[in-house]
């Protein structure tokens, strides 16, 4: 198993979420490919390039949500991966992530406790279940193939406003929207 290093990336804790009492900050861990980019392999007569596209709505949902959760990418992928994608976002805009956890998997799947132990504080954004340790704290969107009108993400916006304000362990926000969540996956 490689070990990749977590990479601490510039955070701006000028949002309301540190005003909030330490012990309950809530982190929103996000996957990258089909989640929030799309990466297309583009053959040219130099070889393979890779075109990244964004998710649409991306930058409002992630400017928004900054000031409810910590936000962490984890992704399953390499490290210079993770990171040319992380440069991607982060260059359209400033840092919204505290860190990039990547090719840093156990037996397969993505464990929470890379980014917090108390996992009633975690919620995990993907695609796919099946590299998830805890189910429980996942809300699984369907996969991002770079369709321009995808609306995903501003409908889970809102339920992760909601269960953010409502709950203070997520994994009950996210049973009791269990149904809102498949709505947007419609």
């Amino acid at each position: 198993m490689v070990k990749a290093n977590v990479n601490l990336f510039k955070y701006n804790p000028s949002s309301k979420i540190v005003k909030t009492n330490v012990n309950l900050l809530k982190y929103l861990v996000l996957d990258l490919d089909h989640t929030l980019i799309y990466c297309k392999k583009i053959r040219t007569k130099k070889g393979v390039r890779r075109q990244f596209i964004l998710r649409p709505h991306l930058f409002k949902f992630l400017n928004t949500l900054k000031e409810y959760y910590i936000l962490n990418i984890f992704t399953g992928a390499t490290e210079e991966y993770g990171n040319k994608v992380f440069k991607k976002i982060k260059g359209k805009t400033y840092s919204f992530f505290k860190r990039l956890c990547s090719n840093d998997l156990e037996n397969g799947e993505k464990k929470m406790d890379k980014i917090l132990k108390d996992e009633t504080r975690i919620i995990l954004i993907d695609d796919n279940k099946k590299y998830i340790d805890n189910k429980k704290n996942a809300i699984i969107i369907k996969p991002f193939f770079g369709n321009k009108n995808d609306n995903v993400l501003p409908k889970l916006e809102k339920i992760l406003i909601d269960i953010h304000d409502r709950f203070i362990d997520v994994t009950k926000g996210i049973k009791v929207y269990k149904n809102d969540i498949k709505n947007i996956n419609k």
